[in-house]
């Protein structure tokens, strides 16, 4: 036993130091994108619920996404994640030990992926916006970024004194980051023996797994997303597109689409506008009549 953890610790502090450093906060860092979540929505469609282990405890706030932000300075694009509670219950060096944070890009449309780069975490993209880039942020040396199909290990840590999780990619693997970008932001619980080390999620829930989901492994294992505070795009209604009975996986769509103009329901609006042409239609006609009554 004692050799098998050595031998670990060996793999850790070598994975570690072939990470690239990156500084936590510089002068001159400019801000590309930010947008504020919702508080109190850490538990997936509404039906999720914690695990029952104490080091869960208090059951709220470890996965509660509350902030997202985009920073680029001279030699990084930076992703901070804030969370509501951030306690490193188990010593991670990375300063956090229960979140996984997933963020997929949109950078180049028309060349993404609707599937979430092998990862468990049970979704799938709108193809309007399917990612091209994956950054996977956890403790314990995994965090990384894949471009282009390669993988490429990256920077994470904790700002001090806040509790948010901040990703460092290096500006020669992404370029410089455009406010064209549309991002997707999930947060889960990582758990190294999960599959793609997301933590599951089944019907009945117990210590190490969360409830409220389903048994057949469709559920989404997110427990928070970015989602706008909306009816029709909001977390819960992204999160309750999957379905057991049509083995069908729940679709997102990036959290900042509608700040460029992008109609959520387009039926609908094409609906609206031809009621409204209806209407003008009807108007001028009537005009006519009239006109010609005068005459």
């Amino acid at each position: 036993m004692r050799r098998a953890l050595v031998a670990w610790a060996l793999v850790l502090v070598a994975t570690m130091a072939s990470v690239p450093m990156a500084r936590a906060e510089v002068a001159g860092e400019r801000v590309v994108w930010e947008c504020d979540d919702p508080a109190g929505d850490d538990h997936g469609p509404g039906s999720y619920t914690y695990p029952t282990n104490p080091s869960f405890a208090p059951y709220s706030g470890h996965f509660d996404l509350t902030r997202f932000r985009v920073t680029v300075d001279d030699r990084a694009t930076n992703f901070d994640v804030t969370v509501a509670r951030l306690i490193n219950t188990w010593n991670a060096p990375e300063g956090f030990s229960h979140q996984l944070v997933e963020v997929f890009i949109d950078t180049t449309p028309g060349e993404g992926s609707v599937d979430s780069f092998g990862s468990g975490l049970n979704v799938r993209f709108d193809p309007r916006w399917a990612p091209d880039v994956y950054i996977k942020i956890l403790a314990w040396g995994g965090s990384r970024v894949n471009v282009g199909g390669q993988d490429h290990p990256i920077w994470a840590g904790v700002l001090p004194n806040t509790s948010t999780i901040r990703a460092s990619v290096p500006l020669e693997l992404l370029g410089e980051p455009s406010e064209s970008w549309k991002y997707y932001v999930v947060v889960s619980s990582q758990d190294g023996y999960g599959p793609d080390d997301h933590r599951p999620v089944t019907e009945e829930g117990g210590q190490w797994v969360f409830g409220g989901g389903s048994d057949s492994g469709l559920c989404p294992y997110a427990i928070d997303i970015l989602a706008p505070d909306s009816a029709s795009k909001s977390q819960y209604s992204q999160l309750r597109s999957w379905s057991d009975a049509d083995r069908r996986l729940a679709v997102l769509v990036p959290a900042n689409v509608h700040e460029a103009g992008v109609n959520w329901a387009p039926a609908a609006g094409w609906a609206a506008a031809g009621v409204a042409a209806l209407g003008i239609g009807a108007l001028l006609a009537r005009r006519r009549a009239l006109r010609r009554k005068g005459s």
